[in-house]
């Protein structure tokens, strides 16, 4: 799958990732399109969907990182399919590029923290501190 960069997505991701191991958070990664791979020093899956629900929850392991764009319509698919995101153990990261800005969630921590009445009112809250890629 190749990703649409109509937001400058791809672009924010790849210099991301170079960040992540210019100060060694990763020690390398390698991929194209919309699948790549961190090593750590294990190797993790990292998926790039602008649009969230394009996700393939098969094709994701378990502790896998999507990247997605900061859309309504991306939180309100998480919110609908929050235990599929959760039995993976998937790492989030919301992004608006235009703002150089994100905000992060692992869902099997959340899950854990915050009570299910409260999760849509805690994922929004998440959600409005980064602004909305319209």
């Amino acid at each position: 799958m190749v990703v649409s960069d109509d937001h400058g997505f791809l672009d924010w991701c790849l210099t991301f990732f170079k960040q992540l191991k210019a100060i060694g958070k990763i020690k390398d990664f390698s991929g194209e399109g919309s699948r790549f791979v961190f090593y750590k020093p294990n190797m993790v899956e990292v998926f790039i969907l602008p649009d969230l629900s394009k996700v393939t929850f098969e094709t994701i392991p378990k502790g896998g990182i999507v990247f997605t764009l900061n859309k309504k319509s991306n939180l309100t698919f998480l919110i609908d399919n929050w235990n599929s995101f959760v039995d993976r153990e998937i790492t989030l990261y919301f992004v608006n590029p235009k703002f150089n800005d994100k905000w992060v969630l692992n869902t099997k921590v959340h899950n854990f923290i915050v009570d299910k009445q409260n999760l849509k009112k805690s994922l929004l809250a998440l959600f409005s501190n980064v602004q909305e890629v319209l």
